[in-house]
Order: C-alpha cells, then structure tokens, then sequence
C-alpha cells in the first residue's frame, strides 16, 4: 500500500459512502435515523476516542530503542497525523451524532449521509492507526 492512499483512503471511503447514501435515499432506500442509532454513535464515538488515548499511552511507553528509530524515520510525522486524525474524526463523530438529537436536523435529506460517512471515515482512521501501532508493537 503507498503512502498517498495511506493517507487518503479514510477520507475517500467515508465522502463515498455518504454519496451513495444520499443518491439512495433519492431512489427511495432509507437509512437508519432513530435516536438509538445516535445514541450507540455517541457511544461508538467515545470508545474510539478512549482506544486511542489508549494507543497514545502505549506508543508513548514503546522501548527507548523502538522510539529512538520512529522519531529518525521520515514516516514519524505521518503516524502523529494519522493518530491526530483518528482523534478528531471520532470526535467528530460523536458531535454530529449529538447534534442529530435535533428534530430539525435529523430530518435533513444530507444528515444521515454526512453522519454515515463521518462514521466510515473514524473507523478507517481507526483501522489505519491499528494496524501500524501493531506493526510497530510486533517489531
């Protein structure tokens, strides 16, 4: 996988989610909008951010030598962005949800779809983020 679609990819995945989400809703297909589906992505939302707190503690606590060598790679500040990232799009994701307790808002035609893709864009961060805190742990 490159760096470029490393980079990318929550964010891609997460707008074309929300597209397709909203050009179904015009075709008739509805998704889920009850308030139990916001209050379990609140939920998701702070678990996501205490999974990354968590993460933070133990990149913070890897061996001297392992951290050493992560400040002098080049890809140093790219895993500092990526968990920055994963951060803000679960915060993010929490708000948006919170927000959609709204009746106004809820109702909106690009809600759903602009919630949705938020989600899919803090679960890819996420995933992204897990899988090379584990590739570091593992080496």
């Amino acid at each position: 996988m490159g760096l470029r679609y490393e980079q990318r990819y929550p964010y891609v995945f997460g707008v074309l989610v929300g597209a397709v989400i909203y050009v179904a809703e015009n075709y008739g297909i509805k998704p889920p909008s009850a308030e139990t589906m916001l209050s379990a992505l609140v939920s998701l939302g702070g678990i996501f951010v205490a999974f990354l707190a968590a993460t933070r503690s133990i990149l913070l606590s890897l061996p001297a030598d392992t951290k050493e060598a992560l400040k002098n790679s080049e890809y140093n500040k790219d895993l500092k962005h990526y968990l920055l990232s994963a951060q803000w799009s679960a915060l993010l994701l929490c708000l948006t949800a919170v927000a959609g307790f709204t009746p106004e808002l809820r109702t909106c035609q690009i809600y759903i779809p602009i919630l949705l893709g938020i989600l899919v864009i803090a679960l890819s961060c996420l995933h992204r983020l897990s899988r090379i805190a584990t590739n570091l742990l593992l080496s």
